[in-house]
């Protein structure tokens, strides 16, 4: 795991995917269960008492970073 998130510590990493959740407007159980975990999971992910898997980093990236390029995708076309 340090491999993927270098330095980052727990916590430091859990507060980037509660910024990333709360920016994506996605609710804490709506997120676990896109990631097919218990909402207290993800809880204690973004709390940094306990370290997120590679499959799942990579599941909230992309959930995270769908949501937010939707969210985008109208301001873009207004241009």
């Amino acid at each position: 795991m340090a491999a993927v998130t270098g330095s980052l510590a727990p916590e430091a990493l859990g507060e980037l995917l509660r910024d990333a959740r709360e920016n994506a407007k996605l609710t804490q159980a709506a997120a676990a269960q896109a990631l097919n975990v218990a909402r207290t999971t993800l809880v204690a992910i973004e709390q940094g008492q306990r370290r997120a898997r590679l499959e799942e980093l990579q599941k909230l990236a992309a959930l995270y970073r769908g949501l937010t390029q939707r969210a985008a995708a109208p301001e873009q076309c207004e241009g």
